[in-house]
């Protein structure tokens, strides 16, 4: 399983996961009550995985669709993945949370 996305709560990860599965993805949500703990651990997010024989590229290109219709153009730069060990990472955070490495420069 690969970890894609990191949602804002809940119910934004169930969305993602009714959308996914609609064309055809299977999805996996994972930490879904954890917005309770936001308070104690702000890095406490629901997350949405896919297996392992999914492209992630394909999936990723779905969320950005999903996203973009839900909250607009500037929803594609609430978080980014690292381009050393492929952690997701709010945009708020200046260095990957794991390895500590830049987001790549677009």
């Amino acid at each position: 399983m690969q970890k894609i996305y990191l949602a804002r709560d809940f119910i934004e990860a169930e969305r993602i996961r009714e959308y996914l599965t609609a064309r055809g993805v299977a999805v996996h949500l994972s930490d879904v009550f954890t917005h309770s703990l936001q308070a104690v651990n702000p890095m406490a997010f629901p997350s949405v995985w896919i297996g392992d024989d999914e492209h992630p590229g394909h999936v990723r290109v779905l969320i950005e669709d999903f996203l973009r219709q839900e909250y607009g153009q500037s929803a594609l730069r609430m978080q980014w993945s690292c381009a050393v060990c492929g952690e997701i990472n709010p945009a708020g955070f200046e260095l990957c949370w794991h390895c500590g490495t830049a987001p790549a420069q677009e």
